[in-house]
């Protein structure tokens, strides 16, 4: 299943809590796009995700917006 997830204009830990909760959802191979602004986000997640076991297949910057597409594993 995809979901999605806009997290922009959240800060830090917002965007973070607002992933976590949305993982509660997903089951493996289940994905997530999720839009951040907050730089420190950016660079949380990613780490945050590696430690869990999943894996951002794509980040991308499209007008100041941070998109993370994300594979449940």
């Amino acid at each position: 299943m995809q979901f999605n997830l806009d997290t922009r204009g959240l800060i830090c830990p917002m965007p973070l809590l607002k992933l976590k909760m949305l993982l509660k959802q997903c089951q493996q191979g289940d994905s997530i796009t999720q839009l951040i602004t907050d730089p420190t986000s950016v660079k949380d997640i990613p780490a945050w995700l590696e430690k869990k076991g999943h894996k951002i297949q794509i980040k991308q910057e499209i007008d100041s917006v941070f998109v993370f597409h994300i594979t449940i594993f």
